[in-house]
């Protein structure tokens, strides 16, 4: 009675066994594939799966990956995946896209294959292979104009703040429409971008835009509409009785208009300059004897006039400028002569003159 009851008790735990050895079978055997952090992907059947790893057996042989290093793992039929990135590859493209996944995380990268049921991107941390089914949205970034419209505020390294839209970007330069136009900076320049600014200039209608950044800004259009030039100057001389002389000025230039080859200004300016007396010509007197002559001459300047400035080609360094104005001249003049051997004939002059006149500058800046 023992005997029998111990084989039965022998057979049970034998059929026991076999059951969960065929259900371990069928559950490690199940095909899988497994996608990777690094972007990599095997794909195989599952011999044996634990909580810190997975063993994976396939034409290479078996794989013990840990679960650390897996991103997912999908245990459906799926095509064999050697032969679909080897079709993915296959196809020629290479649009910047950024993939929203249903989970809520993003992949930004080139998108370099698809197909039916797969899309292939390659990102900075590696390529990845995902399904369509875990995809929510492929959005299609067109550089260099992905962010064209969007009103900014610029910092530069100066501390200047430029407001304006944004028109393209690439690598090493950013187009931005300002109020005076198309202003390309180098990056190198610029501190940080500010996105969703208010932005007091007119939306630019960017369909009548260049469709091409090649073209480099107008090197001569100011970041403002206003400009203020201080200005300094030297002359040999002023009139037959007064040499050399020094001029410096101050200039409030507005902008009027600025086309693709030339800008139109409205400007005025203050200038102030002294001139010493020209001794040379005192000496020629008629009267015999010792001369002694001090004197000198005043002269301010306050001129109003449209400054046309010219642009060579576009993204020049220099550009010229005529500058037509209407000017009034305040002139104070001063002149003390000494005789020592005739003492009667001492002068000393001081008049002052007012002028009205039309005055002009051409030069290069």
């Amino acid at each position: 009675m023992n005997r029998t009851t111990l084989n039965i008790q022998s057979f049970i735990l034998a059929f026991a066994f076999f059951i969960f050895a065929v259900n371990s079978t069928l559950l490690y055997s199940q095909n899988a594939a497994l996608f990777l952090k690094n972007g990599k992907s095997l794909e195989g059947r599952i011999i044996q799966e634990t909580n810190d790893s997975i063993t994976l057996a396939n034409d290479l042989g078996e794989v013990k990956i840990r679960r650390m290093e897996v991103e997912k793992i999908y245990y459906s039929p799926l095509p064999n995946m050697t032969d679909l990135a080897d079709s993915l590859l296959r196809q020629p493209l290479n649009d910047h896209v950024v993939v929203h996944l249903k989970n809520g995380e993003v992949i930004d990268g080139l998108l370099i294959a698809k197909s039916p049921t797969m899309i292939m991107v390659q990102a900075d941390l590696g390529r990845f292979t995902v399904p369509k089914q875990d995809v929510k949205l492929v959005e299609y970034v067109s550089e260099p104009f992905a962010e064209r419209g969007e009103a900014v505020r610029l910092t530069l390294t100066t501390g200047n703040r430029i407001d304006g839209y944004l028109y393209s970007e690439d690598r090493n330069v950013l187009t931005l429409i300002t109020d005076m136009g198309r202003l390309t900076i180098d990056k190198k320049d610029l501190r940080s971008i500010e996105y969703g600014t208010s932005i007091k200039i007119r939306r630019p209608d960017l369909k009548k835009e260049f469709a091409t950044t090649a073209l480099l800004p107008l090197a001569a259009a100011p970041l403002q509409r206003r400009q203020d030039t201080f200005q300094a100057g030297y002359s040999s001389q002023f009139g037959p009785n007064y040499a050399t002389g020094g001029v410096i000025g101050y200039e409030n230039r507005y902008n009027l208009k600025t086309f693709k080859s030339f800008s139109l200004n409205a400007a005025g300016n203050l200038t102030l300059g002294v001139f010493s007396l020209n001794k040379n010509v005192i000496s020629t007197t008629s009267v015999p004897g010792q001369i002694e002559a001090v004197g000198a001459a005043v002269i301010t300047t306050l001129g109003v006039g449209m400054p046309v400035h010219l642009y060579p080609t576009e993204g020049s360094a220099y550009e010229f400028f005529l500058a037509p104005q209407m000017e009034t001249h305040l002139i104070y003049k001063t002149l003390k002569k000494t005789y020592p051997s005739f003492p009667s004939l001492d002068s000393e002059e001081r008049t002052t003159d007012f002028r009205l006149g039309l005055g002009s500058r051409i030069g290069m800046e």
